[in-house]
């Protein structure tokens, strides 16, 4: 708070208390925080006063000033303007009640670190000794997708991390596409997992093997970092006879190139790839690829089964 403001009695809502909305790439990213969103409502695409048609090649590679331009914050007013200062700024947020905070914007692909975290403090301190508006500093990671914001109130220094509470794209015709699109496909793919280990549990019992699913794997996809969707953890199906460990079935990857969804089997002697290989994700037709042998994919069924344990199949 400045000594301006702090006289008149208005002050700047904390930042954990703000939406922000900015097109990072060609997404679509509503910063906030989880535990205090500001507001009944998120920020969403009809919100957004100016669509960018051009597409990005590299997400994290583009024109910092397109990121600047398209920030909107719900409730306040967004001036997109460049001084020199002091402050250097290239924000003016003006929030109800006419408070006003100018902001320094960064765009990035890490955090504020060392001798440039320092000096921004310094540069802060100094500021906040002094009237006019609040001042802060603003720092998009947009690797990560989160907003930092730096500022001074008295002689306390705040760091507030934003999280993405929303991310979107924009189909070419109009559509949206979010993370709801996303989480059906999550969704889907853990069914058609443990689809896949009730049936190997079925068959392992038929030959004497116990079943355990103690063992997880963490779930962590490009797409899902993109659209801010958490890790997901999967269980492992690992097959024993007695102590001795016969087979594992380890999920791979959902989006994978020519095929919806891979899982890995390991045994002692030899290891193969599960592939679903419908283009329908209401259908699976899943096939298997023995690892080192030029062959062409075969349909999973009992009789691989059996033959990747050791079982001998008669024809």
């Amino acid at each position: 708070m400045t000594a301006s403001e702090a006289h008149s009695g208005l002050i700047a809502p904390h930042p954990y208390e703000r939406q922000v909305l900015a097109n990072v790439g060609n997404r679509y990213v509503v910063f906030g925080s989880k535990v205090r969103m500001h507001g009944p409502r998120l920020l969403g695409p009809d919100d957004v006063r100016a669509r960018f048609t051009e597409r990005v090649g590299d997400e994290t590679d583009f024109p910092p000033e397109r990121l600047i331009r398209s920030i909107q914050i719900k409730d306040a007013e967004v001036c997109h303007e460049f001084s020199e200062g002091p402050p250097a700024s290239n924000l003016r947020i003006v929030f109800p009640d006419s408070v006003v905070v100018t902001a320094a914007v960064s765009v990035g692909t890490r955090d504020f670190k060392g001798t440039e975290l320092e000096r921004c403090w310094k540069e802060l301190f100094e500021l906040s000794r002094g009237p006019g508006p609040q001042h802060e500093v603003w720092n998009f990671n947009v690797e990560r997708l989160r907003l930092s914001i730096l500022y001074f109130d008295g002689n306390v220094p705040h760091h507030c991390d934003l999280d993405p509470l929303y991310v979107w794209e924009f189909n070419d015709d109009g559509s949206v596409f979010d993370r709801t699109d996303l989480d059906m496909r999550l969704d889907d793919w853990q069914q058609r997992i443990a689809a896949i280990y009730a049936q190997a549990e079925a068959w392992g019992a038929r030959e004497g093997l116990t079943a355990d699913r103690s063992r997880t794997i963490l779930m962590s996809e490009d797409l899902m970092q993109k659209f801010a969707i958490p890790d997901r953890e999967l269980a492992i199906l690992d097959l024993s006879r007695g102590e001795s460990p016969v087979m594992s079935i380890v999920p791979a990857g959902l989006w994978v190139i020519g095929s919806n969804g891979r899982i890995d089997i390991i045994t002692h002697e030899r290891s193969a790839i599960l592939l679903d290989t419908s283009r329908d994700i209401s259908i699976t037709r899943w096939v298997y690829i023995i690892r080192g042998e030029r062959r062409e994919a075969r349909p999973w069924d009992e009789t691989a089964f059996r033959d990747l344990i050791g079982v001998e199949v008669h024809a």
